[in-house]
């Protein structure tokens, strides 16, 4: 079931400081009186440090996103998340949706969403979902009997969800909410593919790639001074390639 963050379960910075407080404290006790301690309870005291660790350098990491991006309230995404793998978008004078962008797989790690997440889908759906849509009811590739949509595999992920669900990493575009992967109903992923690649729509993207069930397309970013915009990227035998249009 598609999960968030609640305001009231957020970390502190107090939490932090007690857990490395906790591991000073343990350490100094071993450091101090050592011959008191036999090797099994030292080995579950080292133990216990390394958990601790761990737990406060999460714990610090989710600190951060707090601080730099302001974390939605209960009210603002209250019964709007859905239990899915994938969602269609069935008409394009629908309203956004969050519903459409954010889930979690059952087993895995949910993603925080935050203000500014929702709205770089925002931006996701106004700048590619709207003009894809009205480029292919123009092109009449949809007809009364079948559903005229299109299909989201995925939206904001979080970095665990991102690296296991679509191969992504750490700067997936997935995580900051800047990234879809997805699908027309009727159109073929290379058409669809090539229809944006070669300006049929008129999109500008950061990041544009294809597989044999999705296209992913991110909006315009940059990473260590380089500017991804309007890049495609080719997976030949193997090896990665990237093509500035």
């Amino acid at each position: 079931m598609a999960e968030y963050v609640r305001e009231s379960e957020l970390p502190t910075p107090a939490s932090v400081n007690a857990g490395e407080e906790s591991v000073k404290i343990f350490e100094e006790a071993i450091a101090a009186a050592p011959a008191t301690y036999s090797s099994f309870t030292e080995e579950i005291i080292n133990e216990a440090i390394i958990t601790i660790k761990a737990i406060a350098e999460s714990t610090k990491t989710v600190i951060s996103l707090i601080e730099s991006e302001k974390i939605l309230s209960d009210e603002s995404v209250k019964s709007q998340l859905t239990s899915t793998t994938s969602t269609t978008i069935k008409c394009p004078e629908q309203a956004f949706d969050i519903r459409n962008f954010l889930w979690k797989t059952p087993g895995r790690p949910m993603a925080i969403l935050t203000g500014k997440k929702e709205e770089n889908i925002k931006r996701v759906w106004s700048e590619f979902v709207v003009p894809i849509y009205e480029y292919y009811i123009d092109q009449e590739v949809f007809n009364d009997s079948e559903v005229c949509g299109i299909n989201i595999t995925a939206g904001i992920l979080s970095p665990e969800e991102a690296r296991t669900t679509t191969g992504g990493h750490n700067e997936s575009r997935h995580v900051y909410g800047e990234g879809i992967d997805f699908n027309v109903t009727n159109v073929s992923v290379e058409r669809l593919f090539n229809d944006i690649k070669d300006g049929n729509i008129g999109l500008e993207w950061g990041v544009l790639t294809y597989t044999q069930s999705y296209v992913h397309i991110t909006l315009p970013y940059e990473i260590e001074g380089i500017l991804f915009k309007n890049v495609v990227v080719y997976d030949v035998d193997g090896k990665t390639s990237y093509e500035w249009m």
